[in-house]
């Protein structure tokens, strides 16, 4: 009981891990499609 105990705790902390990891690099990528937009936009101005 206690191993599977462990194991279902590692999991947990794996799967938070990497639901954060994933929502940090959508945030980024969301951040650089924005600023590149941005910058046509300037350059379209011009």
């Amino acid at each position: 009981m206690l191993m599977n105990a462990n194991i279902l705790s590692d999991l947990l902390q794996v799967l938070s891990i990497g639901i954060i990891t994933g929502i940090g690099i959508a945030f980024g990528l969301s951040v650089v499609s924005y600023v590149i937009a941005s910058i046509i936009k300037l350059i379209h101005k011009t």
